[in-house]
């Protein structure tokens, strides 16, 4: 039969346990939410990479380096990513300092996923393809670092 333990030794490896479960809560809360400025940057950067590979693909077909339907296939896939990106966004619940910065990007990110997705689907102009490109890319330089 095992003897009990005494009540001061359960005590402290009660509360070291309750220290060790607070902890482990809080790291995971901070780890997994993060702010709004950390989630902002994350899905930002997401959305500048998917906006500036769609204009690389259309300077590479304007440059006749790839084909038509090559380039509709890319822009339709950036543009089913920059529309998940942008509703990412959107989902985030900007502080009030902070709104009107977030609204102009969810606007800037529906630009760029729109004008994406209209390519992809009719088609573009070889001769086209670099103005587009560049349209693409003014909308980068609009959406800043939070």
């Amino acid at each position: 039969m095992a003897l009990p333990e005494p009540s001061e030794a359960r005590t402290r490896k009660v509360r070291i346990m309750g220290a060790l479960l607070l902890l482990l809560v809080i790291f995971l809360v901070a780890a997994g939410c993060g702010g709004y400025s950390a989630q902002a940057g994350k899905y930002l950067t997401e959305a500048r990479s998917q906006v500036l590979g769609s204009a690389y693909a259309l300077e590479r077909f304007g440059d006749g380096e790839v084909s038509a339907p090559f380039l509709r296939a890319s822009l339709e896939q950036y543009a089913i990513a920059i529309k998940s990106t942008a509703r990412s966004i959107n989902s985030l619940k900007p502080p009030p300092g902070a709104r009107e910065e977030h609204r102009r990007e969810v606007e800037g990110v529906s630009r760029a996923q729109r004008l994406v997705q209209r390519a992809g689907h009719r088609g573009v102009d070889p001769q086209r393809a670099p103005e587009l490109a560049q349209k693409l890319r003014r909308i980068t330089q609009e959406l800043k670092e939070p």
